[in-house]
């Protein structure tokens, strides 16, 4: 079973899920890249970039995110 990184989330039935924040570089510009089922804002957060500018719905594998932040 893939489990996206987005579906980690609290809910209404499950308060203790914690929010991650995984971070990483880009690549090619060597940008600050966060992936997160959080929303980020750029300009409150200096730039960095989340994962919504790629993939708006379904988000990384959970594996995937944590692989890329290591």
């Amino acid at each position: 079973m893939v489990h996206s990184l987005y579906n980690l989330q609290p809910s209404a039935a499950n308060t203790s899920i914690p929010y991650l924040l995984l971070n990483s570089t880009e690549v090619d510009g060597g940008r600050r890249f966060v992936m997160t089922p959080l929303y980020l804002r750029t300009e409150e957060f200096n730039g960095v970039e989340d994962w919504h500018w790629l993939d708006w719905k379904h988000g990384p594998q959970l594996s995937t995110a944590a692989a890329n932040s290591a």
